[in-house]
């Protein structure tokens, strides 16, 4: 039997929705003829019943089971899929956050933080802020501090002195690999190295961005901080209280296409370098200090470029700045005071010692001499 009908919004929408669903030929509405429903069979399946269209009526019992399991299977998969868009709206920080770490606090420890935030991402509108409670943070592992959304990410202690991350494991305390945006931002805390007991890193850096704010790296086994490969930045906040002291081997180093920019920073009593640029590196220390450290306070090997405009490096054992290896030093208005040489190029390098101070150096003030009068007026090669 062939019924012409006028299709009301009922109808219209539960065709839609069963289309959208199977991708059938076939799409079923609920229409009461007495003791039967009504279904249809449009060409086009994305086109709900139209007016006018041929509807076969059938028996009430088959067809109405069957749209109506269709019915419910729907809405099963609505709510379904609302419970999901909940479940994703419950990950995204929106607005400007901030979490408590310590004792008491949102979070007990820094990893615990972190292992939470895996599992969330941040808008670009927001801000999330770890901030950690003065005291002694005992870390016996490596933290990463990784995130897609790093740039958004800021970890702010008490102060220096009040906020100390305690590392006692073997390997690098933090490492940042993937810091999307400005970059990973640490802050008014101390990254300790637990009187060298901590053999690796203070802080380990690549193919990511790393802010520092008033932070000391100190007594790690090894480098205070790494910053290692193409894609590898670490920047200080301007003349922020950055100190790279006491480590096991290098207070800073940039290597292999990797840069630092730590403006205004100090570098003390570290086993070697206190601030070292290697393998095509660049590190700007403008105005920076380096002081009794065991080999040179300032150094740059294999076509690296160090910025030291402005610096002053004394009581080193060896040199206050060297450049090696085809290496560029940028110095003016340096000063060198009591280590064994002053200012030193070796391998084809080339220093700007333009006016420089070097006193009290027990073996040269600069060498070589032969490129100029002495008196650092000129580029040593």
């Amino acid at each position: 039997m062939e019924i012409r009908i006028t299709v009301d919004d009922r109808i219209v929408e539960v065709t839609k929705r069963l289309c959208s669903r199977q991708g059938l030929l076939v799409a079923a509405g609920l229409l009461a003829f007495g003791s039967a429903i009504a279904y249809a069979a449009p060409v086009d399946p994305s086109n709900a019943l139209q007016d006018g269209d041929i509807i076969y009526a059938a028996d009430l019992n088959d067809r109405f089971e069957f749209v109506m399991a269709e019915v419910d299977s729907l809405k099963g998969e609505v709510a379904a899929l609302q419970a999901q868009v909940i479940s994703l709206k419950s990950r995204w920080i929106a607005v400007d956050t901030t979490w408590t770490v310590g004792p008491g606090a949102d979070y007990e420890t820094l990893p615990e933080a972190f292992a939470a935030l895996k599992q969330r991402r941040i808008l670009p509108s927001a801000t999330l802020t770890l901030s950690v409670a003065a005291g002694d943070h005992a870390l016996e592992t490596g933290l990463d501090m990784s995130h897609p959304d790093g740039g958004r990410i800021d970890v702010v202690g008490a102060g220096t002195t009040a906020t100390k991350l305690v590392f006692t494991g073997t390997d690098s305390a933090i490492t940042v690999d993937e810091a999307g945006g400005r970059g990973l931002l640490l802050k008014e805390l101390t990254l300790d190295g637990n009187s060298k007991a901590s053999t690796g890193d203070g802080l380990r850096v690549s193919t990511a961005t790393v802010l520092l704010d008033a932070v000391v790296i100190q007594d790690f086994g090894f480098d205070g901080a790494r910053v290692w490969g193409p894609g590898a930045q670490l920047l200080s906040q301007g003349n922020s209280g950055v100190a790279f002291n006491n480590n096991g081997r290098l207070g800073l180093l940039a290597y292999g296409g990797a840069s630092a920019v730590v403006e205004g920073a100090s570098f003390s009593g570290n086993v070697q370098d206190g601030a070292r640029a290697d393998r095509s590196a660049y590190l700007d220390a403008q105005n920076s200090t380096a002081t009794n450290n065991t080999q040179s306070g300032f150094r740059a090997i294999g076509r690296s470029v160090l910025n030291c405009t402005g610096c002053v490096s004394s009581s080193n054992t060896l040199t206050g700045f060297q450049a090696d290896r085809s290496a560029f030093i940028w110095a003016q208005g340096a000063s060198a005071t009591d280590n064994a040489t002053g200012f030193n190029t070796l391998t084809g390098s080339h220093l700007n010692a333009l006016n420089t101070t070097a006193t009290g150096n027990s073996s040269a003030d600069y060498d070589p001499t032969a490129a100029s009068t002495g008196d650092g007026t000129a580029v040593y090669q």
